[in-house]
């Protein structure tokens, strides 16, 4: 599909920025968490309000987020290189060891590549949660979930 010059894609981008503002206060934690991810997939990187106004209403909904959501989440803040304060990491990190059991491989792997390109360090319980689950999942891991795993350079893959 083409969308025409570069200029139309900003403004559908921004439009539907601007229409997720207003849905801060109702929106699930699956539709902040796909629009995180749709940025950063298109590349936005115009307004820093609309990040952290995003990210914010996710840390607010956290107690209902799924493990996906809580990936995505941080797969975006990676790609995009946003990362502004620990505090909201931990909060997100904390929520997906919590629900560790319901996580799939993809969730980790997710989790563990945004963390490393991040370069933020958890504690060694919470990194070896977040590993030990992967290995546990690993017959049931795509290529792709295996590749972001061992892409994230972690000292813990050195032989």
């Amino acid at each position: 599909m083409d969308l025409g010059s570069s200029s139309n894609v900003r403004a559908i981008v921004a439009a539907g920025a601007a229409a997720t503002e207003q849905l801060y206060s109702t929106a699930l934690p699956q539709a902040l968490a796909n629009t995180l991810w749709a940025l950063a997939t298109l590349g936005w990187h115009r307004e820093d309000s609309t990040l952290t106004k995003l990210v914010t209403a996710m840390v607010q909904r956290i107690s209902t987020a799924k493990p996906q959501n809580l990936s995505n989440t941080l797969w975006a803040m990676a790609t995009l290189g946003w990362h502004r304060d620990d505090s909201t990491l931990t909060k997100l990190v904390s929520a997906m060891v919590q629900r560790i059991s319901s996580a799939k491989p993809q969730d980790l792997s997710n989790t563990l590549w945004a963390l490393a390109k991040l370069g933020w360090h958890c504690d060694d319980s919470t990194l070896t949660k977040l590993v030990t689950a992967m290995v546990q999942r690993i017959s049931s891991a795509k290529p792709q979930d295996l590749s972001n795993t061992v892409g994230t350079g972690h000292p813990w893959l050195a032989p």
